[in-house]
């Protein structure tokens, strides 16, 4: 199992999540098991603008019809 890295700790507690599971990680940030339907991302450094917009533009392609499911910002947080 991956090490979970030191700056996520505290937003993983803050979560309640006591034994997280790390699903992958990237230049971004890193990614843990949640529930069976969603994730946590929590980003090495990213602005509420950054992540706002991005949030916009995933409901923008929720409105195609894809063959596959796209990921989905439910909730945007910061610690």
């Amino acid at each position: 199992m991956a090490q979970i890295p030191s700056p996520a700790i505290p937003i993983l507690k803050q979560l309640n999540l006591t034994n997280p599971i790390i699903l992958g990680q990237g230049g971004e940030g890193w990614i843990f098991d949640y529930s069976p339907t969603e994730v946590v991302k929590i980003y090495k450094e990213a602005t509420q603008e950054y992540l706002q917009q991005l949030a916009a533009f995933q409901q923008q392609l929720a409105h195609y019809s894809f063959s596959f499911k796209l990921p989905r910002i439910k909730q945007i947080g910061e610690l």
